[in-house]
């Protein structure tokens, strides 16, 4: 591809699923793994396309990408991912997250260790520390959340009434209750990340109110082969209140290792 490339949108069937896949760009192959709130294609990925064969695939049930019955688990989706990259021909990535997709790519990670070159995870979910409180993003209505996800609460997106919401967006908040509803964090998630040596870049908002900076320190800790990055005057999603600072530290951290074979 080249840099005039047009993005590139194709639907692929993976185990009965219909996925949408996003691509554009030349260099390493770099999965993104998208947060709750949804797919798709924005201006932080874009940035990354000079840099790397950037990947943005809807997950299962998210956007406009379907979920059978079954898929219901986070494990379930980092299996998805396996068989989603032997459908596109990919034997290793890098992988960068958000949230939700940090978690998934955590798992990942645990499950598929040798498919992946390094991680950059923004704010991940999946874990859990007692006496530090989080928000249950189920305890308030999607209006409410939106406020609490940045420092700078004015680029918070103003969302329409329930009733004229568009259709992906109710569909992301199914599809992540299916997921988070009845456990929203896994209990064995941190004690098995010590075999995970994937190098990895912890990076996380300061002013994070959804996960507090504590949990990616702990997450940082567990890991052997982490490092863990704080962004000032940020929240929930960095790579929406802070792209440029992020995509820095997403270049210089990967071609730290863009000389591997993939």
């Amino acid at each position: 591809m080249t840099d005039q490339a047009e993005t590139k949108e194709q639907w692929l069937k993976v185990n009965g699923n219909e996925v949408r896949v996003i691509r554009k760009g030349e260099g390493p192959p770099l999965l993104w793994l998208h947060g709750a709130n949804g797919g798709g294609w924005n201006d932080f990925l874009e940035a990354l396309t000079s840099h790397f064969d950037v990947i943005a695939p809807d997950h299962p049930g998210f956007n406009q990408s379907s979920a059978d019955k079954s898929m219901d688990t986070i494990e379930d989706m980092a299996f998805h991912y396996r068989d989603l990259l032997d459908k596109l021909d990919l034997s290793r990535v890098h992988i960068a997250a958000s949230s939700l997709g940090a978690w998934i790519g955590l798992q990942f990670a645990l499950t598929h260790e040798h498919r992946v070159l390094s991680m950059v995870l923004c704010n991940a979910a999946g874990i859990n520390i007692p006496g530090v409180r989080s928000i249950d993003p189920f305890s308030m209505t999607m209006h409410e959340l939106a406020g609490q996800l940045f420092y700078d609460t004015a680029k918070a997106p103003q969302l329409p009434p329930l009733d004229s919401m568009p259709i992906e967006m109710l569909r992301n908040r199914s599809m992540h209750a299916r997921l988070m509803w009845e456990k929203g964090y896994d209990p064995k998630l941190l004690p098995r990340l010590n075999g995970v040596h994937t190098p990895a870049l912890i990076v996380w908002g300061e002013a994070d109110r959804l996960i507090p900076p504590e949990f990616g320190e702990k997450l940082a800790d567990a890991m052997p082969n982490a490092e863990f990055m704080l962004m000032e005057k940020t929240g929930h999603l960095p790579y929406v209140e802070a792209p440029e600072a992020l995509l820095e530290a997403v270049i210089a951290f990967i071609q730290q290792y863009e000389k591997q074979e993939v």
